[in-house]
């Protein structure tokens, strides 16, 4: 299994579990899920988490999360799509629709 967080700009780079991020994965055909995760509630901002005094449990919402990507792409095998890895280097862009 693979895994990869994308940057600001949507880059990423595939890795394996307890692998790093330059380690790569393994070469082969991989079915692909998408996942926004994000806290349900009010994130605290930079400021705040500086505080020494600041209270995580005054943020409820960071123990509650939702994932913002259409649940068809959730799931490896729902979302429709796949990425072969092969030796070199590797680009693939995935085009999903909002439904």
């Amino acid at each position: 299994m693979g895994f990869a967080v994308t940057d600001s700009e949507g880059r990423y780079r595939i890795s394996t579990h307890g692998g790093t991020i330059q380690g790569g994965t393994t070469l082969g055909t991989y079915q692909v899920a998408f996942n926004k995760i994000v806290p349900a509630g009010r994130v605290p901002t930079a400021e705040e988490q500086e505080d020494p005094n600041f209270n995580p449990a005054r943020f409820p919402g960071l123990d509650n999360t939702r994932d913002l990507v259409p649940t068809k792409y959730q799931q490896p095998n729902t979302s429709g799509f796949t990425i072969a890895v092969e030796q070199g280097n590797n680009v693939q862009d995935f085009d999903m629709t909002s439904r």
